[in-house]
């Protein structure tokens, strides 16, 4: 049996730009016309809605 040696580190990714993007929360939970939800699926797709710092 034999083994290999690794040859180089594994090479890291970085980004160029490291600010946080910002995500249009609205767009992105909005859901097709054609669909009919309860009460109960709309209030739950909301919750993802909410800002993280309005809940503490």
């Amino acid at each position: 049996m034999s083994a290999r040696a690794r040859l180089s580190a594994p090479k890291t990714v970085t980004r160029s730009d490291s600010k946080p993007r910002k995500v249009d929360r609205k767009s992105a939970n909005a859901t097709p016309d054609g669909w009919e939800l309860t009460k109960q699926q709309q209030a739950f797709i909301d919750l993802f809605s909410e800002d993280d710092s309005k809940k503490q």
